[in-house]
């Protein structure tokens, strides 16, 4: 009788049985049995996506396997809640084109070292994290390439050693360090020219950075997240729409932006936007009514104008605009702009599941 081995098979037919391993569970201890199988198992298709996301830190991640699925090539990362462990060093640049940072646990040193090993990245996101000169110089040696930017709730202070999302939190209630500055907004506006999804939420710019983000933000933009500028006002929402008119989804919640702004919204993106949010303090489910270009919008799909105290004639309001607009849906789906969405499954629209180390 035939027995046929695995070791028996051509390199090829051993690749593809590789493919259908879980990394955590086979891959890497099969890359132990032989040299053969090792080499197999270091084919950069096989580490092109890595999946790392943790839950509050729970994933715990050793640099030297962050090091290890670098040099074999990984292409898409998300560490997005990970914590990293040790120091990082690697020999040569990355090939990564997206990477999810978000809320990330790590030394600074780990996360400049990371960022810098850059230099064709397409998806980046940053949310949450402190951001030192050294990750803003890598986020502008990426411009040319960079089409999706989350800066969401980033702070820009330097530090050394581990910071988490606890520390900066703590930090910011102590108001003791700038949030984004003008130089680093100045940089990314003329360094990252094909940007298509920015957010700047919760960040804090002052007057000066949100002057020059709506008179230099490069005009391929397409979504963008505002929520929380405080000096955002009318005048700098009639400069952008004039000049990026490419917009589809922007988020304006608790800006500046009052009825003044939505016309010139409506104005210049009628044709193109699909997605708006704004906030009902200065921005009335009453004055939407009433304003009769919002029904002419024909690409428009999701508006959500929130209301801060839910009142009988506000709720009437808000089921006339559903009448008039039955093909958009009202304040029951929330804009995603520059955002890893699904973390847990992938890292933006490339499908990864979670990888949980038991071996390395």
């Amino acid at each position: 009788m035939f027995y046929l081995q695995m070791e028996d098979l051509p390199d090829e037919l051993i690749f593809k049985v590789f493919s259908y391993f879980k990394i955590n569970d086979l891959l890497i201890p099969c890359s132990l049995l032989s040299k053969r199988f090792r080499a197999i198992s270091h084919d950069e298709y096989l580490w092109e996506k890595i999946n790392m996301s943790g839950n509050f830190y729970e994933n715990e991640v050793p640099t030297k396997f962050l090091e290890f699925i670098l040099d074999r090539g990984c292409k898409f990362l998300n560490l997005c809640k990970a914590k990293l462990e040790g120091n990082f060093s690697l020999d040569g640049m990355s090939k990564l084109r997206y990477l999810d940072l978000s809320n990330c646990n790590a030394k600074v040193g780990v996360l400049e070292g990371l960022l810098e090993s850059c230099i064709a990245l397409q998806k980046l996101s940053l949310k949450g994290c402190n951001l030192t000169s050294r990750m803003v110089d890598s986020i502008c040696r990426n411009g040319q390439n960079l089409q999706v930017l989350n800066l969401d709730s980033c702070t820009q202070r330097e530090v050394y050693g581990p910071i988490g999302i606890h520390q900066q939190l703590e930090s910011r209630i102590w108001e003791q360090y700038p949030i984004l500055s003008l130089e680093s907004i100045q940089r990314i506006c003329n360094k990252c020219l094909v940007l298509k999804e920015i957010n700047l939420r919760k960040t804090e710019l002052s007057e000066d950075s949100v002057n020059f983000l709506v008179n230099n933000l490069t005009t391929t933009v397409e979504k963008l997240n505002l929520e929380e500028l405080k000096f955002l006002k009318d005048e700098h929402i009639k400069t952008l729409v004039k000049r990026c008119t490419r917009i589809t989804s922007i988020d304006l919640r608790r800006t500046g932006a009052t009825n003044e702004s939505l016309k010139n919204i409506i104005g210049n993106l009628k044709t193109s936007l699909e997605e708006l949010s704004v906030s009902c303090d200065k921005i009335t489910c009453h004055k939407l009514t009433r304003l009769t270009s919002i029904y002419s919008m024909p690409r428009l799909k999701v508006l959500n104008c929130y209301d801060f105290f839910v009142l009988t004639d506000v709720n009437l309001a808000l089921l006339s605009l559903k009448k008039r607009l039955p093909h958009v849906t009202i304040n029951e789906k929330r804009i995603t702009i520059a955002e890893n969405g699904s973390y847990k499954n992938g890292i933006w629209d490339v499908k990864a599941q979670q990888l949980e180390l038991d071996h390395y």
